[in-house]
């Protein structure tokens, strides 16, 4: 059951967030917009910040509570003056911190027999991987793979959440059911 208000929380706050994401980018025609928008963004950080303190709390093992927490050194790594200048190493930072998130949860979607999860989180983070290598291979793109490929990578992340509810409430409802 906590894994459930865990995803929840982690929607509710993709959703918010791409909404907000979507009027800040409005707010190239209308200005005046920018001043609402601090709150619903204040708001998503912190339904994400405590989706994924209650995903950490419900993970079955302290391997993959470490895997969890990679993505908190990766986000204070930007604070390093060397890392926040360099559009190739901020790519790679968030694309290490998102691919071990993921890796934290194939292996309790794993444990849980969420296939489905499990195959979706493995193409994300497969996918994480390549834009990280990207990356590096073609410094001059660096930027833009961080801006678009982490929107794409995001997006494919929250509709893992999805899945992984699905899948949580079929198996909930199975267990009800015997």
């Amino acid at each position: 059951m906590g894994l459930v208000v865990a995803l929840r929380f982690l929607l509710w706050g993709a959703s918010i967030g791409a909404l907000t994401g979507f009027f800040l980018m409005q707010g190239a025609h209308f200005p005046h917009l920018l001043r609402y928008l601090s709150l619903p963004m204040i708001l998503s950080f912190y339904l994400l910040g405590t989706g994924h303190f209650l995903f950490i709390l419900r993970l079955s093992d302290w391997r993959g509570r470490l895997l969890a927490l990679v993505p908190a050194v990766g986000i204070f790594a930007l604070t390093v003056p060397v890392i926040a200048t360099s559009p190739r190493a901020i790519t790679l930072s968030l694309g290490a911190s998102l691919a071990f998130y993921l890796w934290a949860a194939i292996r309790q979607a794993g444990t849980l027999s969420h296939l489905r999860t499990v195959s979706w989180m493995g193409l994300t983070a497969k996918a994480t991987l390549f834009v990280g290598l990207l990356a590096l291979l073609l410094p001059s793109l660096a930027a833009q793979l961080a801006v678009f490929g982490g929107l794409a990578l995001l997006l494919a992340t929250t509709i893992g959440w999805q899945i992984w509810l699905a899948e949580l409430r079929q198996s909930i409802a199975e267990r009800e059911a015997i």
